[in-house]
Parts: C-alpha cells; structure tokens; sequence
C-alpha cells in the first residue's frame, strides 16, 4: 500500500473523530443547552457502539483476508499481512478515541440531568 494512502486514510479516519469531540463538548454545555444534552449523549452513544462493533468486525475479518491470501499464493500476500495489520492499529486508536470522548460525556456532571 502507498505511504500516501495510508496517510489519507489516517487523515480521514482522524476527521471523523471530530463529531465525537463535538458532541462530548456537548455534554458539558451550560444548562441552557439542556435540550440539546440527551440528543448529543445518545447520539455519540449510538456512534459509539458502531465504531466498537466495526473495530471488532475489523479484527475478525482483516486477518482471514490476509491469510486468504498467502494460502491462495498470491504474489502481494505479503502486502494483505501489512494492511491488514496497519488497518487494525489505525482502526484500534480511532476507536479508542471514540470511546473516550463517550466517557468524558458521562463523566459530565450534568449528565442524566435534563
């Protein structure tokens, strides 16, 4: 895989952390935005789950892809091996950083309180 896919992919993977960063900055607004509060918690919590059930997708079907390949001989196996592997640590942090802006949400003090 190019270094310049790859650092793409890492951008965008990246980018779509910034709704989750939004939306836990959201469960710490004032109490004016008490409406807005649920909506953003459910929200990022529904997102949340999606990104930790892709993530667990991910780590049951990349390596078979890999090792599909090397049984089928082909000649870029090796190249499967190292996305695969580049794939899930790039996948692994985004949602890691997912699950932590869900727990600086609830970690909010205004949680539960609309």
């Amino acid at each position: 895989m190019p270094t310049t896919t790859l650092k793409s992919a890492a951008t965008l993977g990246w980018a779509g952390v910034v709704p989750f960063v939004v939306l836990a900055s959201l469960g710490w607004s004032s109490p004016q935005d008490a409406l807005m509060r649920p909506f953003a918690l459910g929200l990022l919590s529904a997102n949340a789950a999606l990104m930790l059930l892709a993530r667990a997708m991910d780590g049951l079907l990349w390596p078979g892809y890999a090792r599909a390949a090397h049984a089928a001989g082909w000649p870029d196996a090796e190249q499967w091996s190292r996305l695969a592997a580049t794939w899930l640590h790039l996948r692994t942090r985004l949602t890691a950083a997912a699950v932590l802006c869900l727990a600086a949400a609830w970690a909010s003090p205004h949680f539960g309180t609309a």
